[in-house]
Parts: structure tokens; sequence; C-alpha cells
């Protein structure tokens, strides 16, 4: 697919190739065929999976690609530090494909979240999930260090720069008080070290 040629060209380019795993299968949390849907076929980044599995009827009649399914759990690697997910509204069904392999190494996870309006519990159900596991959330963004003002990540028209990262600490609850599409850093409370 597109997608998997993309993501091996970006590792290769990073030097990073013995460090990551690049594996040609979408994830949920079912083992099996799905459909990749495309929402513009010139850039792979917004690529979804089909919410329902897989038939001849579905490819048929709403064009995509059937691509093979596997849970995180079953992909036979090396326990991940770092998981980053990107999956249109997926995200909770690729967390809890991969409850096992979280609950064990309590690995710190980076998801795109974008609200759903139409349905706002898919926006909310994969921070409510990683709460429940013992993780914090956190909204990455920059400190200005002249105002102390803080900045969001994604800035319009990249007219803003810091040096300073920060994560600022937030909660499923106030989800809807950010941008329709934001990134989050999870870490399990046992992973967080705290300064006096």
């Amino acid at each position: 697919s597109n997608s998997f040629s993309d993501l091996v060209s970006v590792v290769s380019q990073t030097d990073l190739s013995s460090k990551i795993k690049c594996v040609n299968s979408a994830l949920s949390d079912y083992k099996g065929r799905g459909v990749m849907k495309f929402q513009g076929w010139l850039h792979s980044g917004f690529a979804y999976l089909q919410t329902d599995k897989a038939d001849d009827f579905s490819v048929k009649f709403h064009p995509g690609e059937i691509v093979q399914v596997s849970k995180i759990d079953n992909l036979n690697l090396s326990t991940p530090d770092l998981i980053k997910i990107d999956a249109q509204y997926s995200e909770a069904a690729v967390l809890r494909g991969g409850i096992k392999t979280i609950a064990l190494k309590k690995p710190k996870i980076v998801f795109e979240n974008c609200i759903n309006f139409k349905n706002p519990s898919v926006s909310i159900e994969p921070l409510v999930f990683l709460e429940k596991l013992g993780y914090r959330l956190y909204y990455p963004c920059w400190l200005d260090p002249k105002s102390e003002f803080l900045i969001p990540s994604v800035v319009q028209n990249n007219n803003y720069s810091s040096s300073i990262l920060l994560l600022h600490p937030i909660k499923s609850c106030d989800r809807f008080l950010y941008s329709d599409m934001i990134n989050i850093y999870a870490c399990h409370l046992s992973q967080l070290v705290f300064s006096a």
C-alpha cells in the first residue's frame, strides 16, 4: 500500500531502521481483514480503517484497499517503550488490541485525537481507557519564555517557535476545551518522575 511505502521511506530517511520495525498491517482490536479507506489519494496520512470488518460487499460498493488487521498484542515484537498512534477515530480500538502489552510494559503513548462532533464518545474513549489504566494525559505545547504564556503545539501558519516544550496536564473531561485536532502524550503514573 502507499501508506506502508510512505512509512518505510520515512523510517529509512531517519537512519532508525535498526530501532523501528515497519509492519504492513492495520491495527485494531481484532485480527483478520479490513478495508483501508482514503480521504485523499495524494496523502496517505488521512487513511483510516473502516470500522466494520471487511466483506466483499463493502469493498465492491465502498472502494478501499483490503488490508491485514492485527492487534498490538499479536505482533510478536519486542515490548515497546513508546507507541505512536494516528488512527483517525480508531485509537480506542488500537489501544484495546494492545491491552496486554500496555499493562505489562506501560509504554509512553502519543496519539492524535480529533473531536467527532457526530459521536463525541469516540473522541473521549481512548482518553478514558488510558486514565483507567493509570495513565496521565498531557497536551504538548510551547512555553514562551518571555511572557510565560502557553502556546498550542500546532500554531496556525507556523508563526511561532520556542525552544521550550511543555507538557500541560489534561483530563478526559477537559478534552472539548481544546482545538478539534490535538496530539496527546500519555505516561503511566509509575513512569513519571517528580522533582521537588
